[in-house]
């Protein structure tokens, strides 16, 4: 208890960093997450077809998937903050230009701009948690972050349903444009690259972590000694494969749930509303799931955690498609249970695997393979629901892609021992 009131009346600055890259995440789930809700009236309005919606929900994780290498590098060259910034202004724009578009293209266009800042959004945030807990506090430090996706997804299936009712979907663009600009001010003030620009070393370490890293008079002639690696070395990384291979297939089936959830219900002639509602006990689910995840993604193996969650979750995609009404309430809940606990996991394994000063490649590489799976799945649903003329085949096709995840999973190894911490001045 002493602890704990210690914490409270003089926190880590670490704690407000953690408070920080919530709000940082909030970002990149308004710009992904808010689509599914307005899908059914951009296609009404638009003239556009699951298919289309689909190319530009793929147009958006393309983006995503291209960005994140490039933003991980970024971050691991200029600093995490400067890059954060800098992809809250593409947000920015994106959803600006999103209420005014009128046509396929310009939909797809303004929304790759969303895709290319949201990218900074995920990788850098991870980046810099990474930078500010050692590697026992950094499990729960994503869950607790990362657990804006779940607010972000409740609050948009409350708030949407209303300002389609009051106004229509182009308001719902500019709203949020507004929220992300407020976002960047507390961005611009309160984030920080590095526990030493504090005069701090990171939330969580221990003598051995610190007799693990650098002395600030050795780091210069380490430097000379360590050769500089490449986003090609990494991509060589049969690591990298097998953890690409993972979370690609993971993109491809979630990202089928998430973009058609909401269209599919309305399809089963349910309303907005309670499509919506349905949608938001899935992000009602995620805020708590994301800590629990992340806790036992600290104190357990990262792979048996990942092999509970794919499986709950692949057994909710199919408990989805069932005509009970209760069964996809249930379907539902058991894939917002696991959603953002499986990206935390990934998350914290990335810093497992991966030496840390080339933490922030390293995710944006695993990231940016996930984001072509993301762009994979809702392109080729959309597409199969179209052909087919019923989204259980692009539901289906997603299920199938969640098993061979799964797969991967069980032939993922065992992590070497690395360093917690390591200095870096960016």
């Amino acid at each position: 208890m002493g602890r704990l009131w210690q914490v409270i009346k003089q926190p880590h600055y670490g704690w407000i960093i953690l408070v920080s890259a919530f709000f940082v995440f909030a970002c990149d789930s308004i710009s992904e997450r808010s689509m599914p809700y307005l899908i059914p009236s951009m296609e009404a309005e638009l003239n556009l077809s699951h298919g289309e919606m689909g190319n530009i929900v793929a147009g958006y994780f393309i983006a995503f998937a291209i960005m994140n290498p490039v933003w991980g590098n970024l971050s691991d060259r200029i600093g995490p903050r400067k890059c954060i910034l800098i992809g809250q202004c593409f947000i920015i724009a994106g959803l600006s230009g999103m209420g005014f578009t009128h046509s396929l293209i310009s939909s797809l266009l303004f929304y790759i701009l969303c895709g290319i800042g949201a990218a900074a959004q995920v990788t850098c945030a991870v980046a810099i948690i990474s930078r500010w807990f050692g590697s026992n506090r950094r499990g729960r430090a994503n869950g607790i972050f990362m657990s804006a996706v779940g607010v972000t997804v409740l609050t948009l299936g409350l708030v949407i349903p209303k300002i389609l009712i009051d106004f229509s979907w182009r308001w719902s663009w500019w709203i949020f444009a507004i929220v992300v600009t407020i976002i960047i001010i507390f961005s611009w003030r309160l984030l920080v690259n590095n526990p030493e620009e504090k005069d701090l070393s990171p939330i969580g370490t221990n003598k051995e972590d610190l007799s693990l890293s650098p002395r600030e008079d050795t780091k210069e002639s380490l430097a000379k000694i360590e050769p500089k690696v490449t986003i090609k070395d990494i991509m060589k990384r049969m690591i990298t494969c097998n953890l690409g291979g993972i979370f690609f297939a993971w993109g491809v089936g979630y990202i089928i749930f998430a973009t058609f959830g909401v269209t599919y219900l309305q399809e089963m002639d349910w309303s907005a509303k309670e499509a919506a509602r349905v949608f938001a006990i899935w992000g009602a689910l995620s805020i708590p799931s994301a800590i629990i995840w992340g806790i036992l993604a600290d104190r357990l193996t990262k792979k048996y955690v990942l092999l509970i969650m794919l499986a709950i979750q692949a057994i909710g995609m199919f408990v989805f498609l069932s005509s009970n009404p209760v069964a996809r309430y249930a379907g539902v809940s058991m894939v917002g249970f696991t959603y953002v606990g499986i990206f935390a996991t990934m998350a914290s394994a990335i810093g497992d695997y991966y030496e840390p000063k080339v933490i922030g490649t390293a995710f944006g590489i695993i990231t940016g393979i996930m984001g072509a799976g993301l762009a994979v799945g809702p392109a080729i649903g959309g597409h199969l629901a179209d052909m087919s003329g019923t989204l259980n085949t692009a539901f289906l096709f997603g299920l199938g892609a969640l098993i061979v995840s799964f797969l991967l999973t069980l032939v993922l190894k065992k992590p070497a021992k690395r360093p917690a911490y390591i200095p870096n001045n960016q």
